[in-house]
């Protein structure tokens, strides 16, 4: 009897994650079709240029030539071995990719199975898959990480049960291995011990005792950080002004997960939390469970912004098994004025809200991203295609991405030994090109690169003011290109051959990659096809600043 069980939970697990890769497929197989996006071809150009991997994690000067202010190796690692399998054909890097979500929806059933039926775990494995950050993320090929450090982390709590189970120093090590990979592909996963630590009955000792090897890893980790980084904490920057700044941030949250409905799973899910904590032992769990998913969540102050919705990847995740799990198991929380059968129904109403309502969002949201998408794909291939003899005007979000610029023309030039497209800034400032070239626009209706005729009056207007300065002694970056901005303003590098929309007054709380270096020219418009450009300046090297203006 115990063999069939043992054969029926074993066909139970097979079907299930057969279900699974066909359940991310058909959600997220469109991915397969896509190509370079966002910071994509500055990675894939960072581990071309830097074919060895071993400098992602050990060498301090090839690390930081990428300019990122995190040490996540395991990101570039997983490029680097792509590239060398796929010469670079995108579809073998969205191929690995989805493979990885589907391994980390596959743990999640694993996981989940030892608390809660077969059927409830695989269920919170596929509310995971149709959540509007796996929706993202799966579209983003820069963001793998989020997910393989999710793979890591699950393999480490599962590696920690054994251990609790079997007593197996063998167990304990692989779970302590795997918690420094989960935190060399991202450092949101930095907090995993404040869950363990609070898992199960033990004495202070004990639970000490316990974590100790945890610690010891996260200390590595900063040590190492420290070294490559240069920097033991951190990231972009900035900081919250006051509650209300944090209050925001958490709106986010729901909002990233359910849209506009967001306040209705919200209530239900405070309530269902509320019950289920009266559980022996499971309030100090949930805290502890809630505070390490939002400490990184609230270091990096997020928005709602589609683009932004991998920093909702892990507090999703999370949600999704607090959420299962006290739907499935709510009998010891049951109030006594109520019968079991109707508390039952109680509690699964919050499930049932959240499930419609993230489904009916990750819906909105994947028809949204295809938008954001072409973007990128449309202009991508034709950077990849077009030479030097034509130029193009950066459209919809390409505008502000200068690392997608930058690396596509890296791509082009120092990889396949190509000339790009040259990059003008606005239609109206076609005037900088140099000869007579077809000038192409993108055209986001039909989601093609249009040709368009040159303007004989480009509106170019010497007399509109000009106050350039740029800051990089305090650390950072800081500039100002119109002290009263009545249009938009853009950085050209020509040496990179990029045109970069920025705020005319802005700040970023982290330095440039050191790519960032050479002859810039600034240009500003009125909005009113009226611009002007500066000379050639020399880009501030760190440490030093920049003033010009056209009314000296």
């Amino acid at each position: 009897m115990r063999i069939q069980e043992q054969q029926r939970h074993i066909y139970t697990a097979v079907s299930v994650v057969m279900l699974l890769a066909v359940l991310t497929y058909l959600l997220h197989g469109s991915a397969l079709s896509g190509g370079w996006r966002v910071d994509d071809p500055w990675i894939l150009l960072f581990v071309c240029e830097h074919p060895g991997a071993l400098g992602y994690f050990f060498s301090p000067d090839i690390w930081q030539s990428l300019g990122v202010p995190f040490f996540t190796p395991w990101l570039a690692l997983d490029f680097r071995l792509d590239a060398a399998l796929s010469t670079l054909n995108p579809r073998v890097f969205y191929l690995h990719h989805l493979m990885v979500i589907w391994l980390a929806a596959v743990l999640t059933f694993l996981l989940l199975r030892r608390f809660v039926g077969e059927l409830w775990s695989a269920f919170a494995a596929a509310l995971f898959l149709l959540g509007a950050p796996v929706v993202v993320l799966a579209q983003q090929l820069m963001s793998r990480h989020y997910a393989s450090g999710l793979v890591f982390a699950i393999l480490a709590i599962i590696c920690w049960l054994h251990r609790r189970e079997q007593h197996g120093r063998y167990f304990l090590a692989l779970a302590v291995f795997c918690y420094l990979m989960a935190i060399l592909n991202k450092e949101i996963y930095a907090p995993l011990p404040l869950i363990l630590f609070f898992w199960g009955r033990a004495t202070l000792k004990e639970r000490l005792r316990n974590m100790a090897p945890f610690a010891l890893a996260l200390l590595v980790f900063v040590v190492w950080r420290a070294v490559m980084v240069g920097s033991a904490v951190g990231g972009y920057g900035g900081r919250f002004n006051d509650f209300g700044d944090i209050l925001q941030t958490l709106k986010t949250l729901p909002q990233i997960f359910f849209g506009q409905w967001w306040f209705v799973p919200v209530v239900l899910l405070f309530l269902l939390l509320i019950a289920w904590c009266r559980l022996p032992n499971q309030a100090l769990v949930v805290i502890a469970s809630v505070c390490a998913v939002l400490m990184p969540f609230l270091a990096i102050q997020a928005s709602a912004n589609i683009s932004d919705f991998r920093f909702g990847f892990l507090p999703w995740w999370s949600l999704c098994i607090l959420l299962v799990v006290a739907s499935a198991k709510p009998a010891c929380a049951c109030p006594r004025f109520l019968p079991y059968w109707l508390w039952r129904v109680v509690c699964l109403l919050p499930l049932a809200a959240f499930s419609m309502l993230s489904l009916l969002n990750g819906f909105k949201v994947a028809r949204d991203y295809n938008n954001i998408a072409a973007v990128y794909d449309v202009q991508g291939r034709f950077l990849l295609s077009y030479d030097e003899r034509t130029a193009y005007v950066p459209g919809g979000e390409l505008l502000a991405v200068l690392s997608f610029q930058y690396g596509m023309t890296g791509l082009k030039k120092n990889i396949l030994g190509k000339g790009t497209p040259y990059a003008v800034p606005t239609l109206e400032s076609a005037a900088l090109l140099a000869g007579d070239r077809p000038l192409y626009v993108y055209d986001p209706v039909g989601q093609r690169m249009n040709w368009v005729e040159h303007k004989t009056d480009s509106g170019y207007r010497p007399d509109l003011p000009m106050n350039v300065l740029m800051d990089r002694r305090q650390g950072g970056f800081e500039w100002l290109i119109q002290e009263s901005p009545k249009g938009s303003c853009f950085l050209l590098f020509s040496g990179l051959n990029v045109a970069f929309l920025v705020p005319c007054v802005g700040k970023v709380h982290f330095e440039f990659p050191p790519f960032i270096q050479g002859e810039v020219r600034t240009l500003v418009t009125t909005g009113e096809n009226s611009w002007n450009v500066s000379p050639v300046l020399i880009f501030p090297e760190k440490g030093k600043v920049l003033k010009w203006s056209s009314n000296p």
